[in-house]
């Protein structure tokens, strides 16, 4: 049985940036840095200067035995475990393990591939829109994909996310071709409440934009029961050593399981207030796009 106490690992939480400007050795191999990434004892952190092509500061942010690290180009490399030779500085961090802290560095490193493509991507969404690169564009649902049917659980509201068009936007939920529900929206997002009519079921989803382009898309409403399990929701110890990132974390693993829960992972991060790190924006964004999962 494992114990239900909060595991003394170190992960990335967060970096400025692409993952080009980060490494971290381990074992004298080079390994793709991600957020939620899993540190190890003996891990080196480096940085590939102090600033990117941009000119932004570069720096990437650690959580160690459930403290912040913020680690720069003057301290980098940084050391977890013992300072060694060359390290600019470390963070203690015990050799050992617990059984919690193993499940807990186990779902990490199957959740950080996910959040490194989502932090590229929305990293080159941030550039794109500064630069001007994006111009107006039909309405798109991609978080509603045609096979396999996007899947959500029965709900009192859910939130709809779509990309491009021209705001304002008119939201339309359609059952056997009959409108059930609708609202407007001022941006490329909208949650519906009130939804006592989805239970079960084939929905259709319709997005009309201010210059009459329309998008649509099939959802099928499914019991909670039904949605793959959350592994990290199960461990107290876990959900306290991630704190306000726990439903981030979950909605990462349900989106593991396939596009088609993309729209139920959605859900769960739907209303969670953007932390300092902006993991959870960056996850819906990405989900919104319907991006393929990328292997573990």
């Amino acid at each position: 049985m494992l114990l239900m106490q909060a595991p003394a690992v170190a992960y990335v939480l967060s970096y400025a940036g692409t993952a080009a400007n980060y490494s971290v050795v381990r074992g004298g191999k080079s390994e793709r840095v991600a957020p939620f990434f899993p540190l190890q004892f003996g891990d080196r952190i480096t940085i590939a200067g102090r600033t990117d092509s941009a000119g932004h500061a570069l720096q990437i942010v650690l959580a160690i035995g459930g403290e912040r690290q913020t680690v720069a180009a003057e301290n980098s490399p940084f050391c977890i475990g013992p300072k060694a030779a060359g390290c600019a500085g470390n963070a203690q961090l015990s050799a050992g393990a617990n059984p919690v802290a193993t499940v807990f560095k186990n779902i990490l490193a199957s959740i950080a591939p996910i959040f490194g493509e989502a932090h590229d991507d929305y990293y080159s969404a941030q550039q794109d829109a500064m630069t001007g690169h994006r111009g107006s564009e039909p309405p798109e649902i991609p978080m509603l994909p045609g096979a396999p049917l996007a899947r959500v659980a029965a709900a009192d509201s859910l939130t709809f996310a779509w990309q491009g068009g021209t705001a304002p936007f008119r939201v339309e939920v359609l059952q056997r071709g009959r409108i059930i529900a609708e609202k407007p929206a001022a941006e490329n997002f909208v949650t519906l409440s009130g939804l006592r009519r989805l239970r079960s079921g084939i929905f259709a989803l319709r997005v009309v934009d201010a210059q009459r382009q329309v998008a649509g898309g099939a959802f099928e409403v499914v019991p909670p029961a039904s949605l793959p399990s959350e592994p990290a929701a199960s461990l107290s110890g876990v959900a306290s050593a991630l704190g306000s990132n726990a439903a981030v974390v979950n909605a990462a693993l349900l989106a593991r399981q396939g596009r088609q829960w993309y729209l139920a992972a959605y859900q769960m991060i739907a209303n969670v207030p953007d932390d300092p790190d902006h993991q959870a924006v960056k996850l819906r964004d990405w989900l919104a796009e319907g991006q393929p999962p990328p292997n573990p």
